[in-house]
């Protein structure tokens, strides 16, 4: 099972329900990076890189945080997890 970036046992300044929803702070998303590293086997570099290129300075806020789109986050970090599956099969298939 994949580790989704949103940990709900984890209490964020954007509540699960708000309007923001699915977007979190950059901040915040960066405060899972060492938990969504491990759970999906990646390296902690891969999974930050991921989320920083997903961050945006949102113009239909008046905010100066940026924000991250968690349903993204979680779809590119997909494509990575099974790109190294895929990798990880042909290495066990050639020994």
């Amino acid at each position: 099972m994949s580790a989704l970036l949103y940990d709900t046992s984890f209490k964020y300044e954007t509540d699960p329900g708000c309007v923001l929803n699915p977007y979190i702070t950059l901040k915040e998303a960066l405060l899972e990076t060492a938990r969504i590293a491990k759970a999906r086997e990646l390296d902690i570099e891969a999974v930050e890189e991921v989320i920083r290129e997903h961050a945006f300075l949102p113009v239909w806020l008046y905010s100066v945080e940026y924000l991250v789109n968690i349903l993204l986050v979680n779809e590119a970090l997909d494509k990575i997890s099974e790109g190294n599956s895929a990798v990880n099969s042909r290495e066990e298939k050639n020994l």
